[in-house]
């Protein structure tokens, strides 16, 4: 929600679940509105970096990066563009990226988390309606700083794999993970930290419309501005 569906930056990956994978792999991305084509950038990396998950090694993953670059540069100069528009084309795109990824564990009846982040989108982690973590910020004043984003422009990506963020922990059944933009990490942080629980409510979201809802109330209480805002929601069963 945020902006017209047209006009949303936000990109989240997969679609659906398939609950028949002995893992499971997820990513968010929020495109900077500031930049131009920022949510075919995000749609991009979400779609590659949430089937295969971050790569451990940095050359391959600044090949990835680049792979999907030429893919992008090449669908924003696919029709004529205004001169203008042309030089923020080569500026580039830029979005964060989060990506969390499951696995069974040699232990019985447990399960393997790790997560890799770059910018500020959120992960929070519950076991049941109890806040265990949250990854890469832990408090709303993170998000103020101007985030490491990932650039469509490879020259504004010197060393871009320096600033991934990555977490691991274990985690079971009835436990939940978060995958939030950062204006939803916003909402959820500032209730937090005036000691209020946001667990419940978020838990019972089953619709648009109710994420919606909830958003907005949270976005006017705390005098937060408006923003495209993506929740997906993990469940461990």
């Amino acid at each position: 929600m945020g902006n017209r569906p047209d006009e949303n930056e936000d990109s989240f990956w997969p679609l659906k679940a398939d609950d028949s994978l002995s893992s499971f792999t997820a990513a968010i991305s929020d495109g900077a509105t500031q930049s131009i084509f920022s949510g075919a950038w995000s749609k991009l990396l979400v779609e590659h970096f949430g089937k295969a998950g971050f790569s451990k090694d940095h050359v391959s993953f600044r090949k990835e990066v680049h792979a999907l670059q030429e893919r992008w540069l090449e669908k924003a100069m696919e029709k004529p563009l205004p001169w203008y528009a042309e030089h923020k084309v080569l500026q580039g795109a830029f979005a964060s990226l989060l990506t969390i990824r499951i696995i069974k564990s040699s232990e019985p009846f447990s399960l393997r988390w790790s997560s890799a982040a770059i910018g500020d989108s959120c992960l929070f982690h519950l076991r049941g309606n109890k806040f265990l973590c949250s990854s890469p910020l832990n408090c709303s004043g993170g998000l103020d700083a101007n985030p490491h984003l990932i650039c469509s422009n490879e020259s504004a990506n010197r060393e871009i794999e320096r600033e991934i963020i990555p977490v691991e922990g274990q985690c079971q059944i009835e436990d939940s993970f978060f995958l939030v933009t950062d204006m939803v990490a916003r909402c959820i942080f500032r209730m937090m930290e005036v000691e209020e629980l946001p667990w419940d409510p978020l838990l019972k979201i089953d619709s648009e419309s109710a994420f919606q809802n909830w958003v907005e109330a949270q976005r006017l209480r705390f005098g937060i501005k408006h923003d495209d805002a993506t929740m997906l929601r993990i469940q461990i069963f």
